[in-house]
């Protein structure tokens, strides 16, 4: 996994996603790309959130990289909201990979997640 760039939706990721296509790297997960890829990949996302999410899981997650295999096996770059969920687990698990993270107003990033929402 060369490139993990940990930002949320709506914050430019859809262009980030461009971006590193345009420079070519050739498979770029983005939220999308979850939704259209075959039901195992989404089942092992469901897997992975409930693992991490689960109020009667232990607070002591450890997550590897085979945890992720699944779902970004083929992937060179990864972007959007279902891997950053996984921020830090996923620098653990590819530590040689380059990451770029993104802040924004709290307020400004909400009303824009939120118009996506109402349209």
């Amino acid at each position: 996994m060369p490139v993990l760039c940990l930002v949320p939706g709506r914050s430019d990721t859809e262009s980030l996603r461009n971006a590193l296509l345009i420079t070519g790297y050739d498979v770029v997960f983005h939220w999308y790309e979850g939704m259209t890829r075959v039901p195992v990949t989404q089942q092992a996302w469901v897997k992975l959130m409930r693992r991490k999410f689960d109020n009667t899981s232990s607070p002591d997650h450890i997550f590897v990289r085979a945890d992720f295999e699944a779902v970004v096996s083929d992937c060179e770059a990864v972007t959007d909201m279902s891997h950053v969920n996984f921020a830090r687990e996923l620098i653990v698990a590819f530590p040689e990979a380059r990451v770029t993270v993104k802040t924004r107003v709290l307020d400004a990033w909400y009303a824009s997640y939120q118009s996506t929402f109402e349209r």
